[in-house]
């Protein structure tokens, strides 16, 4: 029998939303296999940063959007850059306008990962 590990629960920082942060990891664990039978990863393989290039759509679910999230709202923006800001937050035109602002592409960076993690957002 195996044991089964447990990610410690966080503080619920968004409380508009139906499923508490506690109860993200064990939504997250009960991902459909069917789901997962057809990609080689998961989303417990990387962090939530490396989803929008390692995942395909369709297993990133509700549970995943929430850490998701979560991640973004951990992340602070140490320069004045108020686009950059709002697409942290959610502001969809904001995160079109710096993915944009970033292209070409040439080397996967963490500003690259939370960027496009925003833009997933």
């Amino acid at each position: 029998m195996s044991k089964k590990t447990e990610m410690p629960a966080c503080k619920r920082r968004h409380h508009g939303l139906a499923v508490q942060t506690g109860d993200v990891a064990d939504a997250a664990q009960n991902i459909s296999r069917a789901a997962t039978l057809a990609w080689p990863f998961t989303p417990q393989d990387f962090p939530p940063l490396a989803w929008w290039r390692t995942l395909p759509s369709n297993l990133i679910r509700d549970a995943e959007h929430l850490l998701i999230i979560d991640t973004l709202d951990t992340i602070r923006v140490m320069d004045r850059h108020d686009q950059f800001a709002a697409a942290l937050s959610g502001d969809a035109a904001a995160a079109v306008g710096v993915a944009l602002s970033l292209l070409p592409i040439d080397e996967m960076t963490l500003t690259v990962d939370i960027v496009m993690t925003a833009l997933l957002r």
